[in-house]
């Protein structure tokens, strides 16, 4: 039995295990200490691709500003209020952000009076 094959059984037996956990070639073999030609190699003899599986990426639900707090901006700016002031108007009355926050921006109400 020659020096290198305990490390080369490892190894194989390594692969598969941080290939499904989503390693790349590259990382594998700094963890494995080997080169990545031999990470290559083991991965194509198993029939799968050196790359991981894409994972499925989760949007963030958009949150958008209530119907009425929307018509409220509206009619405010139609009084005559600039975006500064309607914003300084809703914080006065606590009134909600669309996340959920305490504090209402010009650029949001510009936002909302051009969507």
């Amino acid at each position: 039995m020659t020096v290198g094959a305990p490390r080369l059984l490892y190894v194989d037996e390594a692969v598969p295990v941080l290939h499904k956990a989503g390693f790349g070639v590259l990382e594998m073999a700094a963890m494995l200490d080997c080169s990545r030609e031999t990470i290559r190699t083991r991965l194509r003899e198993l029939g799968v691709p050196p790359y991981p599986p894409r994972r499925e990426r989760i949007a963030r639900p958009r949150r958008t500003i209530p119907p009425g707090v929307r018509a409220r901006i509206r009619a405010e700016h139609e009084r005559g209020l600039n975006p500064s002031a309607i914003a300084d108007l809703l914080n006065a009355e606590r009134v909600p952000t669309a996340r959920g926050g305490r504090k209402w921006y010009r650029g949001t109400i510009v936002k909302a009076l051009v969507a």
